[in-house]
This record gives structure tokens, sequence and C-alpha cells, in this order.
């Protein structure tokens, strides 16, 4: 097993990017056979570009003119990653030009934040299933998903397979929030404690 490798904030927001990027690129072909409405089916995943610009917005950054840096942050990032998302624009570009705007941005995620993160993607994972199970109740069988893309970007915050935690939790609407924060928390807390 290796380190636990600590996420920065802007990684995050990427990781975030590229997993709504590859699940507007699975729609796509959907879209080009006709089916017009598909991202209006999928309104969804827009709440992962939400999610992305909720932590630059919640970064504070230092200064007498924090607020308006904030709002050209939020500014560049909703201009720029569409060019990052679609290979236009390298990562350490990217990250560069962001940690000029808030050298904030390279501040590692903490447990709760990750924690935090993990219930938001999990929220929008829930309402992309929701749908899917709609579509096949009125016998539409529609397996576009290469992957389980939101999952995959949960495990890049983590950086650690967290999946059964976070499945388990969307498969019982029941379930407590307290157990997985709990879950995820242990799993957090030994990782740290072999390496530390």
């Amino acid at each position: 097993m290796q380190k636990l490798k600590e996420l920065d904030k802007i990684h995050a927001v990427v990781e975030i990017s590229l997993a709504y990027e590859r699940l507007v690129k699975d729609l796509a072909p959907t879209y080009k056979a006709g089916l017009e409405t598909i991202y209006d089916t999928f309104s969804c995943l827009d709440d992962l570009n939400k999610i992305a610009a909720r932590l630059i917005e919640e970064t504070p950054i230092e200064g007498d003119d924090g607020e308006e840096q904030k709002e050209l942050v939020l500014e560049g990032f909703l201009e720029n990653t569409h060019s990052l998302r679609q290979g236009n624009e390298s990562k350490s570009e990217f990250y560069s030009r962001f940690f000029l705007f808030n050298p904030k941005l390279a501040d590692k995620l903490t447990l709760e934040d990750k924690i935090n993160l993990t219930f938001d993607l999990a929220a929008v994972d829930w309402q992309l299933s929701q749908k899917l199970s709609e579509l096949e109740a009125a016998r539409v069988k529609f397996n576009v998903f290469s992957a389980d893309h939101i999952i995959d970007c949960i495990n890049m915050i983590w950086d650690y397979d967290v999946s059964v935690y976070v499945k388990g939790y969307l498969a019982d609407p029941e379930k407590d929030k307290i157990e997985l924060r709990s879950q995820l928390t242990n799993i957090y807390n030994g990782i740290k404690e072999l390496f530390d």
C-alpha cells in the first residue's frame, strides 16, 4: 500500500470537472443520434460544476480585495475549465494560473472537506441512478455511461477505493449519513496512522 496522497483543492476541482466531462462525452453519441433533449434529461450532471465552483468560492482569499479576487477566480474557472476538459490546456497550465489567483487553492483537503465532497458527489450519483431507474421503468434501456465516473472521482479525492461504502450508502436510502461519515473517517485515520 502506498502513502496516502493528500489532494489539494484545485486538483479536486479538476477531478470533479473531468468527471463531468466524461459523463457528457458518454451522452454525446445519443445527442448526435437525434435525442437532442438528452442533456436536459440528465441536467443533474450540471450539479458537478456547481460543486467544483463552490469549492473555489469557499476557499478564502487573503488581502483587501478578497471578494473581488474570488469573483475573478470563479469567473476564470467557469471560462477555462472547458478548455481543460477538452484537452486544449494542460493540467499544469491550469493549476499555475489558479495558484496565482489564489495560492490557498493549493491547500490540502481536510477530512471534513473530503466527507462533504463525498456527500455532494454521492447526491449527484443518486440523482443520476434515479433518472436511469425512471427511464428503465418506462422501458427505455439506457446504457451509455462507460464507467462510474462520479464514484471514480470520489475514489480520487480519497486516494483510496471507498466505492463499496459509498455504493452501500446509495443503495439504502434509509441508511444514516453518520454511518458513512464514520466509515470514511476510520479509513482516513487508519491510512494516516500507517504512514505517520
